[in-house]
C-alpha cells in the first residue's frame, strides 16, 4: 500500500528561485482578477450598506410603546395580530409591509406586532381575536375604531387604510373646500371618512347627512356609509345594515364592489347566530349577470355556511370522508375548503411496477381521487386524532375504489396522515401525506 504523506515539502534552493522569479509572471495574469474581486467585494458592501440603510416598516417594540406614542401625536394605534404558525402573516409581512409606499403610508398610525399566543395572550381574548392576520385600530383613548382581518395584497391594504385614515394633505385639501362652502357633498363625503376612522361617529353621521340631502353619489360617500354601517351594526344591528344597504345603492349594479358590500352584509349577520336567517334571500348569486360576479357570492355564500361545520379537527375528517365518497351532488368547492392556502400535498403515483410519490397541489388531487367527474368511494378502516390546542395530527387507514374511465374498479389501501391547524373559527388541513400500504 502506498502511504501519501501530508508533511509540507521543504523547499530547496532551486525551488526558491523558481517561486521567485516566476511570481512576477503568474502576478502580470492574475492582477486584473485581483482587481475585479476587490471590486465585487467593495460593490457588496455598498449594496448591503444601503440595504441596511434602507426604509423598513415602523414597527413599536412594544403596545406600550405605541400607546405613549399615540397619546402625544394623537394618531391611532394599529394592534396586529400574528402567530408562529401563521403562513399568510409572513407572506403579508414580505409583501405589504416591505413596500415602499405601505412603509410610508404606515406614518398615519403607529403599529405593533403582537404574538397572540405569547405576549399577545391576553390581548388576543380582549378583543376577540380568532384569525390571522388580524388587525385593530384603536383611538388614543384605546377605543376600537376597526378591525381588519384577513391578508391583503400592497394594494389591497393600501386602498383599505386609505379607506379608514386620510393623510395631512388631503385633510387640508378638504379643508379648505369646506370653507368656501360648507355643504359641498363629495368633501363632506370625504371628512366622513377620516371621522369615522377617528372614532367620531355623531360628527360622521352629521356630514354624510349633508351629502345624503344633496342626494350626493361617490365612492367615496358608498365606503363611508358602508364602514360606519359595520361599526354600528355591533350595537343596533337594524340600523347598522339600513346603512350597509343605503351604500349597495350607491354602487353601479355590476361592478365588484356590490359583491364585497354583500358579503360584508352577510358576513354581519352570520356573526349574529340565528340572524343571518334573512340575509340568504339578500344574498344570491342569481341576483347578478356576470358569471365572476356569480361565482363570488356563490363562494361567499358556501363559505358562511360551511364554517360552522369545521369548528373542530374531527368534523374536518369527517368531512374530508364526506367528500371522498362516492356522490352524484358533490362539490369539490367544499373539498377544495378543507385546506389551508397552499397546503403541501403528497401522493402516490403509479409508474408501472415502481410507485414514487409525487408532490403537489389540491386541484391535482382533486382530479386523481375523481372529487371532479368520476366517482370514488372511500372506506375507514382505522382513524385517529390527536389535536392539542391550535394544531392537530390524524392519521386515516382507509381502502378507496375509484370506478375509473374505462369502468374498471380498483380498491387500494392507504394510510392518510395530516397535520391541521385552527384559524379563526374553524380548522383547516394544512398537510396531506398520502402513501399506499403494502
Amino acid at each position: 500500500m502506498e502511504i501519501i504523506s501530508r508533511t509540507p515539502k521543504k523547499l530547496t534552493n532551486g525551488d526558491q528561485n523558481h517561486r521567485t522569479t516566476s511570481y512576477p509572471f503568474v502576478w502580470h495574469f492574475m492582477k486584473p482578477l485581483f482587481f475585479i474581486t476587490c471590486a465585487f467585494i467593495m460593490a457588496s458592501a455598498i449594496s448591503q450598506a444601503t440595504a441596511s440603510t434602507q426604509e423598513s416598516f415602523p414597527w413599536h417594540k412594544s403596545v406600550e410603546e405605541a400607546q405613549a406614542a399615540s397619546t402625544q401625536s394623537q394618531k391611532p394605534v394599529m394592534l396586529y395580530f400574528t402567530t408562529d404558525w401563521c403562513g399568510w402573516c409572513k407572506i403579508m409581512e414580505k409583501e405589504a409591509f416591505s413596500e415602499k409606499q405601505c412603509i410610508a403610508q404606515a406614518s398615519l398610525y403607529h403599529p405593533v406586532k403582537i404574538d397572540a399566543e405569547k405576549e399577545g395572550l391576553e390581548l388576543a381574548k380582549k378583543y376577540q381575536i380568532e384569525a390571522f392576520p388580524t388587525f385593530v385600530f384603536l383611538k388614543p383613548n384605546g377605543e376600537v375604531i376597526a378591525t381588519i382581518a384577513g391578508y391583503r395584497k400592497p394594494d389591497e391594504w393600501l386602498e383599505r387604510i386609505s379607506q379608514l385614515f386620510i393623510s395631512p394633505s388631503e385633510l387640508d385639501r378638504i379643508t379648505e373646500i369646506l370653507k368656501q362652502n360648507p355643504n359641498e357633498p363629495q368633501a363632506n363625503a370625504e371628512l366622513a371618512l377620516r371621522l369615522i376612522g377617528e372614532g367620531k361617529i355623531d360628527e360622521a353621521k352629521s356630514k354624510l347627512a349633508i351629502s345624503r340631502a344633496a342626494q350626493h353619489k361617490s365612492p367615496e360617500f358608498a365606503r363611508a356609509l358602508s364602514n360606519l354601517g359595520q361599526i354600528i351594526a355591533r350595537s343596533n344591528l337594524a340600523e347598522g345594515i339600513a346603512l350597509l344597504e343605503e351604500s349597495l345603492a350607491q354602487n353601479d349594479q355590476s361592478s365588484t364592489s356590490v359583491t364585497f358590500e354583500r358579503m360584508i352584509i352577510a358576513n354581519v349577520y352570520a356573526n349574529k347566530g340565528d340572524d343571518n336567517i334573512p340575509i340568504y334571500p339578500r344574498v344570491l348569486a342569481s341576483e347578478f349577470t356576470s358569471p365572476e360576479l356569480k361565482a363570488k357570492v356563490t363562494r361567499s355564500i358556501k363559505s358562511i355556511e360551511y364554517t360552522p361545520q369545521l369548528a373542530t379537527p374531527e368534523q374536518v375528517i369527517a368531512a374530508l370522508i364526506k367528500q371522498l365518497q362516492a356522490n352524484p351532488n358533490r362539490d369539490p368547492y367544499y373539498f377544495t375548503a378543507l385546506f389551508y392556502p397552499e397546503t403541501p400535498i403528497s401522493m402516490p403515483f403509479d409508474r408501472g411496477n415502481n410507485v414514487t410519490m409525487l408532490y403537489t397541489s389540491v386541484p391535482d388531487l382533486i382530479r386523481a381521487l375523481g372529487i371532479d367527474d368520476f366517482k370514488s368511494k372511500l372506506e375507514v378502516k382505522k382513524q385517529e386524532v390527536h389535536p392539542e390546542r391550535n394544531i392537530a395530527a390524524a392519521r386515516l387507514e382507509v381502502s378507496i375504489t375509484q370506478t375509473l374511465r374505462d369502468n374498471s374498479t380498483p380498491t387500494t389501501p392507504y394510510v392518510l396522515n395530516l397535520h391541521l391547524v385552527k384559524n379563526g373559527p374553524r380548522w383547516y388541513i394544512s398537510s396531506f401525506h398520502m402513501e399506499p400500504i403494502k
